[in-house]
């Protein structure tokens, strides 16, 4: 059985977006994913195009406020790489890609491999006004055995 928990704390909101009124990027300062299990053990990290951001254990929470569909795709992400190993599948890393379509990253670990670890930053911004950026830094820790 696996133990996957999320942490968010502290916020990275960044300031209206000029061009859709009231609409901010709103992102944890830290997302952390751990992950344990006896097995093949696995972390996801998906931002959808529906305005949510997910971790492995369904964990939600918009990345736009208000959270309104028809603008996601006026926005891009880049998740960058920092330290530890890259995800196994997934989006591109350190590119940024439109929001039109969900986006996501897996990492997995399993024997004889025991452990991975990752660190990146996130970010998201607006295409039109790209210094409108609101920005996380990812945490992933996963252990099998």
């Amino acid at each position: 059985m696996s133990l996957l928990y999320l942490l968010m704390g502290g916020g990275n909101n960044v300031g209206s977006d000029p061009g859709a009124s009231g609409v901010v990027i709103t992102l944890p300062a830290t997302l952390s994913i751990n992950v344990s299990g006896a097995l093949s053990v696995t972390g996801v990290l998906t931002v959808k195009s529906d305005g949510y951001l997910t971790s492995t254990n369904n964990t939600a929470l918009s990345w736009i406020t208000p959270v309104v569909e028809q603008l996601v795709d006026d926005y891009e992400v880049r998740l960058t790489s920092v330290s530890g190993s890259p995800p196994n599948s997934g989006s591109v890393l350190s590119t940024w890609l439109n929001l039109g379509s969900t986006k996501a990253w897996s990492w997995n670990v399993g024997a004889p491999q025991t452990s991975k670890t990752f660190t990146g930053t996130l970010e998201i911004r607006r295409v039109a006004v790209p210094s409108d950026i609101g920005s996380c830094t990812v945490s992933v820790s996963l252990t099998q055995g």
